[in-house]
């Protein structure tokens, strides 16, 4: 019972630090995607120390309560279909051996949550800004963006686990 109370209390910082993280990139909005992504963050140690299960249940609550309480919904909408998801997505995708397939499945991934965010940035909250476009180049940068994202984001998960993760403990 301890335990689990332990996790519930440690995943409801994390759901908190990842909302008011969302809410500096409401103040500063050039920082809308930086925030989103950064507090996905919170769901990579989740993945880490609780699983999968427990890390979806973080994603969710976050999404909701970023849409509920932000003023500005588009970190809202970036974590929802980018900097939450990918996390957990990521986790299970790279027990996969092929690294190939890994990868096209990262891609293909990318492109379909990408179009949905451009989808729902223009036509739920209509958003004017130029990268909500159904635009070749938009997609390039994206795609190069995402592979760095994603390499970096490699990184930090390793230097969390070697060296953060036990002075935690």
């Amino acid at each position: 019972m301890k335990n689990k109370i332990l996790k519930i209390s440690v995943l409801s910082l994390l759901c908190a630090l990842s909302v008011v993280l969302m809410l500096l990139g409401c103040v500063i909005q050039s920082l809308d995607l930086s925030a989103a992504v950064i507090a996905g963050i919170a769901v990579v140690i989740a993945v880490i120390e609780y699983g999968v299960g427990w890390s979806v249940m973080l994603y969710a609550a976050t999404s909701v309560l970023a849409f509920v309480l932000l003023p500005v919904k588009t970190p809202a909408l970036f974590y929802l279909l980018i900097g939450g998801i990918y996390p957990i997505i990521k986790a299970l995708l790279e027990r996969i051996k092929n690294k190939w397939l890994v990868w096209a499945v990262k891609i293909i991934g990318f492109n379909l949550f990408y179009t949905a965010l451009i989808a729902a940035g223009n036509y739920l909250l209509n958003i004017e800004d130029p990268i909500f476009s159904f635009n070749i180049f938009v997609y390039v940068l994206g795609n190069v963006t995402f592979a760095v994202y994603d390499i970096a984001f490699t990184r930090l998960i390793t230097l969390y686990v070697t060296r953060i993760r036990r002075k935690l403990k």
